[in-house]
């Protein structure tokens, strides 16, 4: 594992979660990687590990936006 990339790291698990049919792991890397992958095409080219880092955060809290149903990340509910 040393040496590898996160994302390396994170294809890895992902073969390992699927072999071992861990669902919920399954999918959270799935989704992780997808942001990953996601962000490459917005940049044109490959992140390095500390901008893969610098992703998951900002994943996270789209997410929890959505979730709760908050467009402007304002803490508030959408009208909609």
């Amino acid at each position: 594992m040393l040496g590898m990339s996160i994302k390396e790291n994170l294809r890895e698990a992902l073969t390992e979660a699927m072999k071992s049919g861990q669902d919920l792991r399954k999918t959270t890397l799935r989704m992780a990687l997808a942001a990953i992958k996601n962000a490459e095409v917005e940049a044109r080219g490959e992140l390095e590990d500390d901008l893969v880092l610098n992703l998951f955060p900002r994943t996270q809290q789209r997410r929890t936006d959505s979730f709760y149903g908050r467009a402007d990340g304002s803490g508030r509910r959408s009208s909609l």
